[in-house]
């Protein structure tokens, strides 16, 4: 919801209920992480001035 707001992007959870305590993960599930990880340093970098100001 956040990305969707914020970033104007909408990312597919489908993933997110996968199998992640497998030993090997799969292409979609590498991906999901990778844009995962991006999106929330992201919204971090969005987010970190608006908190900076109420500081």
């Amino acid at each position: 919801m956040l990305t969707a707001i914020l970033l104007g992007k909408r990312l597919s959870k489908k993933q997110q209920q996968s199998k992640w305590g497998q030993d090997e993960l799969d292409d979609n599930q590498v991906a999901y992480a990778a844009t995962d990880a991006w999106a929330s340093r992201e919204i971090a970098l969005k987010l970190q001035p608006i908190w900076l100001r109420t500081q």
